[in-house]
């Protein structure tokens, strides 16, 4: 009885040490492998769970479901763009991120997202989400709205959220954030009413400002990548004073309509990469923190 009990001890700590092994091996396969390693045995079946949802084949995705999303309650990570066939999510206790962009998602309602305390949220052009203070766990935000069709929001929105990373745009207000002193990469893409005051505090590694009416940058002295677009003439407004103490910056992205000309006046450009095409075909020539790119380029 005694040899037996032990034998058994000794047993599942051996199985449970081989699903250890097995799910490093696990969370590095794609989709598909991923579905077969864990149909491999009652085991595996039981212990080896698929929390990817975002980062997985457009063909996978398209075939997502309510019915589907059922054998996956431990997903942390889901992309329901474009998706007619998903429109319960709240069940959904273990997710952390989820994009729901375009007016073609069947999530568009605010009660359709109220119970989920995500870390991230990417609304891209859906009008019908606008209230997402119950999140307190939110740190990234991508809010754009679609070049045609600006809308009025709430400019306290996000007063409640500290985030990481913020990407509005198109938008009739500008939201408070001098508050976000842990904002590290913000887009602020055609807000012309933003200015220097609203970005003063702030401490930031990645700025996009196309656009807007920000001039002062040089406090910015951890800043990496700034991106202007092919508006040049933020060039004729920022002088070499208002930049001269940004050392770690390694990139300028200015559109395919750059002049040389604009920028030739700015001393310290020699040793800094100037990027000209659309940065969605540069995804692996800016230094974006892997936690960001998600949200910075679209699928």
């Amino acid at each position: 009885m005694y040899w037996n009990l032990n034998m058994n001890i000794y047993s599942n700590k051996l199985i449970m040490l081989c699903i250890d092994i097995i799910g490093l091996i696990f969370k590095y396969l794609n989709f598909g492998p991923k579905h077969s390693l864990k149909r491999m045995s009652r085991s595996t079946n039981k212990y080896l769970h698929i929390t990817d949802l975002w980062n997985i084949h457009n063909a996978y995705l398209r075939e997502l479901s309510d019915d589907i999303l059922l054998n996956y309650p431990y997903v942390t990570k889901l992309i329901c763009d474009f998706n007619r066939k998903i429109k319960h999510v709240n069940h959904l206790k273990f997710l952390k991120e989820l994009s729901i962009c375009y007016n073609q998602c069947e999530i568009k309602t605010n009660k359709q997202i109220s119970e989920l305390n995500l870390i991230g949220l990417r609304i891209d052009n859906n009008d019908g989400i606008s209230k997402f203070d119950h999140m307190t766990n939110l740190r990234y935000l991508s809010w754009r709205s679609s070049g045609t069709n600006y809308h009025i929001v709430n400019r306290k929105s996000l007063l409640n959220h500290n985030l990481e990373l913020l990407i509005v745009s198109n938008y009739e207000v500008m939201f408070d954030i001098r508050h976000m002193n842990r904002l590290k990469y913000l887009n602020l893409n055609y807000q012309a009413i933003i200015n220097d005051y609203d970005i003063e505090n702030l401490d930031l590694e990645y700025l996009s400002m196309v656009c807007t009416g920000i001039i002062a940058i040089n406090h910015l002295r951890n800043l990496k990548f700034l991106e202007v677009g092919g508006y040049m003439d933020i060039f004729k407004k920022i002088k070499y004073e208002n930049i001269k103490d940004l050392h770690k910056l390694k990139s300028i992205y200015v559109g395919p309509d750059y002049n040389g000309d604009d920028i030739a006046n700015l001393k310290c450009m020699k040793n800094i990469k100037v990027v000209y095409d659309n940065p969605d075909l540069i995804k692996h020539d800016i230094d974006i923190d892997e936690k960001y790119r998600d949200y910075v380029f679209r699928l």
